[in-house]
Parts: structure tokens; sequence; C-alpha cells
């Protein structure tokens, strides 16, 4: 039956045109109307306007929420610092009244604890010296960064997206940055009633000379630490969707990792001491002064995570020491694991020196790979699912490697001057060297990532094409081909 091309009326046999329309047999199909075309916006010919930042949109975020989670913060760290200030202090009494306990200086040593703790540094100001000393306690780094994670993770638990988290990530290390660089400027005090000397500092105490925290320094490691922090610890995966949310948790379980390292620092202090006094023919401070002997025994404690830190460098075969300058003149008193086994001691007992060695300090390897197979069970089990082993243990073992400089440089003392007049500066290093402690630690947790993988992991390993590769080369001439 043919149909009109026209109209699709039925047509007649043998018909010319069509009875309903009239359009001749054959004719094509009309064209449908033309598009109708979306008016032009605005003015022919007039660029568009670009688009206003909206500041209240940029600056709209939970301010209160970021205050509290600073104060927190600062709360925790200043009680720590306050604490280890009053104990020094307090032990230094015995020692021929070294401290008369003044709130002033207390108060000047608690800020310079904390901002030193960060990585910040004390600065002195005199008429002819300039000085600053890096010299951070692990254990308020560890307890000001740990209350901050905690903190800040229970307040944004119920965002529901990442962007509004970031935001607050900024606010609350701007509070944090204003709050050090206050306590920065309005902390500073005088030399004239201070009897000690810091280490390697070249200004003699009862002077007039001024010190305390510097505020630039004090105002950018109150910024960017917590940023850097909280931007690895404190976001949270559920923030994301596919393949970015297995990314975060492969993340998150590379820095839990880490964070275990970190938590096990003052357990390998405490086995540096246990270590250090088991090598001794006697107990340590039996022969020493009452004064002295608390000194060295607050020393100890206040320390622990920056001898557990030296005991993990020389277990990995990095030298640690103590490595000084003056002019052109350098001294280093750098060593590795035997020196220390078999002539001397360890450089945060260098004012109590031994000559025999501590022997029992050989087991520091041991100590290593057991906090390394600690740090590498945790990442390995957190997140089980979202990724294979071996890609969740080698962001651990990258972790490592980005943390391990971070806590080399924490856990050493550094100090510098330069004299206004004739320009001679002074330095002075204490602790475990940066580029070793970096390429043998962060080589021994690749290895354990390794093993883990190899062991327990096997069958997520990308190894086909390459092990069938590697059986090809294998051929024993005795043998018939195949047959291995």
């Amino acid at each position: 039956m043919a149909l009109c091309g026209n109209c699709a009326s039925e047509l007649s046999p043998g018909a010319s045109f069509c009875i309903e329309c009239g359009a001749p047999v054959g004719s094509p199909a009309p064209l449908g109307p033309p598009p109708t075309l979306p008016p032009p916006s605005g003015n022919l010919g007039v660029p568009a306007r670009p688009q206003q930042l909206n500041v209240a949109h940029v600056l709209r975020g939970n301010w209160l929420g970021s205050l509290a989670v600073a104060l927190v913060t600062l709360a925790a760290a200043l009680l720590v610092s306050a604490a280890a200030a009053v104990a020094t202090a307090v032990a230094g009494t015995d020692i021929d009244s070294r401290w008369d306990l003044q709130p002033r200086q207390i108060v000047t040593d608690t800020a310079s604890m904390l901002v030193r703790s960060l990585g910040g540094e004390v600065a002195v100001t005199s008429s002819d010296t300039d000085y600053s000393l890096h010299a951070a306690n692990l254990t308020i780094t560890l307890v000001t960064l740990g209350v901050l994670v905690l903190s800040f993770r229970r307040m944004v638990r119920g965002y529901p997206r990442w962007t509004a988290a970031i935001g607050e990530v900024v606010r609350v290390s701007a509070f944090l940055s204003l709050a050090l660089v206050v306590l920065a400027l309005t902390t500073r005090a005088s030399l004239e009633n201070v009897q000690t000397v810091t280490v390697g500092a070249p200004f003699d105490p009862g002077s007039d000379d001024r010190w305390g925290p510097g505020a630039v320094s004090a105002g950018l490691v109150g910024f960017f630490v917590p940023c850097f922090v909280l931007l690895l610890a404190g976001l949270r995966s559920e923030w994301w969707d596919g393949r970015g949310r297995a990314v975060v948790r492969v993340i998150g379980a590379a820095v839990r990792g880490v964070a275990v390292i970190a938590v096990l620092l003052p357990v390998c202090g405490i086995v540096a001491i246990v270590l250090r006094e088991v090598s001794e023919d006697e107990f340590r401070y039996a022969d020493m002064d009452p004064g002295v002997r608390t000194v060295a025994i607050v020393d100890d404690v206040l320390s622990l995570p920056n001898q557990g830190w030296n005991l993990i460098a020389l277990g990995s075969g990095a030298e640690v020491g103590i490595r000084t300058s003056f002019g052109d003149d350098e001294e280093s008193e750098m060593h590795r694991l035997d020196w220390y086994v078999s002539e001397g001691d360890l450089p945060y007992q260098i004012a109590y020196p031994v000559d025999d060695g501590h022997p029992w300090l050989a087991a520091a390897p041991a100590v290593l790979a057991l906090v390394l197979v600690a740090g590498a069970v945790v990442a390995g089990r957190t997140s089980r699912g979202t990724a294979p082993l071996w890609v969740r243990l080698g962001g651990w073992a990258v972790a490592v490697g980005v943390g391990t400089p971070l806590l080399t440089l924490l856990s050493a003392s550094r100090s510098s001057s330069e004299d206004s007049v004739d320009r001679d500066g002074f330095t002075f290093f204490q602790g475990a060297d940066v580029l070793q402690t970096f390429l043998f630690v962060t080589g021994a947790a690749l290895v354990v990532g390794a093993l883990g993988a190899l062991l327990f992991g096997r069958r997520d390993l990308p190894l086909g094409p390459a092990w069938q590769s590697m059986r090809s080369l294998q051929q024993n001439p005795s043998r018939p081909p195949g047959s291995e």
C-alpha cells in the first residue's frame, strides 16, 4: 500500500496526485520548523561582567568551634610546658640556687618550651650577639598534636563534605598562630636573674639581655605545623566517594602507622635508659650529688621521646652525637652504634660521660625493628578491603620517609649565634644526622613493608607477568624444557 509523502494518506493505485492534499506522488517529506534559538544574553558586543568574589561566603564557617579547638589545644600544651618548666626550675634549686623560682622566668620558659616543641626558635637579643635556639621537647610535641587532632576530628565528624573542613583547618591554625605570637611578644624576659646557661649559648647569664620565643618563628610554626598535621590526620574518609575514599583511607592508614611509632617513642626512651643502666656496674645516679641527681632524673624523664628517637636512629646505622663550629673551625663527635657500645656515652648524657661504653645498646636494631613492625601492623590492618596490602604498606613506608626528617630535626638541639662586631659565627648541633637517619630508617621501613606484603598479601601483589618472565629464564640442561 502506497502512502502520500506529504500527508501520509493512502494513495489509489496508479494515482499521480494525492486526493487529500494535492501533492504529487513521490514528493519528499516536508522539513520541520526551524529550531528556535535562545535569545542572546546581555547586549551584543558588550563583554560579560566578571563574577565577583563573595567574601561573606569565603569567611562563613564554624568560627566558635575552631576557636574552641585552638583553646583546648593551647591549654593542653601550656599545661605540659608549665609542668616541664616548673620541674626544671625546682630541680635547679638544689644546685647553688640556679633558679630563684621567679614567676616571670617560669612563664618565659613555659612559652619558650611550647614554641620550641613545634619547631620554633628561642632568641636572645643583645647589643653584640644574635643568638637562636631550636630544641624541641617531643613530650610536649606529642601531647599538643595529639590533642589537636582528636579535638578537631570531634568537631568535624558531622560535616557533610570536606570543603567545609578545609576552612576549619585554616581557622584553627590561624587562631593557634595568633596565640603563639601573643605569647612570644608578652613573655620575653631579662637574663638578669637567670643563672643557668642554655646549651650552646654564647651569652653570660645574669646579664641584662632579653630572651624568649621569637614572634615571627612562633607565628609561622603555629600556622603551618597544625595545617600540615590536620590535613593528613584530621580529615575523614566519609567525605569522599569511590576512588577518592579509597585514597583517603590509604593515607589515613599510613598516618596511623606513623602515629604508632611516635607514641612508642617514650617507651623507646625508657628502653634506652634501661639499656644504659644495665650496661654499667652500678646505678648511674648513685654517686651524684642530690641536686645533680634531681636534674639528671628530670632531664631523663622530660627527654624520653628524644632519647627514644636517638636509639632508633642508632639502630638504623645513622650517626648520633654533637657537631660544633666556630668560624672556620669545626669539631664533630658524631658516632655510630658500635662506638657507643664499646667506648662512649649517649649524647643526652654527655654531661656525665663514661669511657667504657654500653654493650647492651647493641639491642638498638631490635628496638627499631619492633617499632617498625608495630607501625606496619597498624597500617596494614587499618582500612582493609579498600586497597591491596602492598599499597597500604607502601603508603606507610612513604609516610615514614616524610616523618623521619621532621622527627630528627625536632628531637635535636640546634643553636647558632653571630657576633655583631667581628661576625664570628657559632653553631651547635646535638642529635642524629638528618640525612643518614632519613635514608636508613626509610630503607628499613621499605624492607619491613615489602616483607609484610610478601608474607601476608602475596596474592594481591602484581607480580604475575614478572614472575612468569623470571621463571622462563630458569632452564636446567639436564631436564627437558618445561619440566621445571
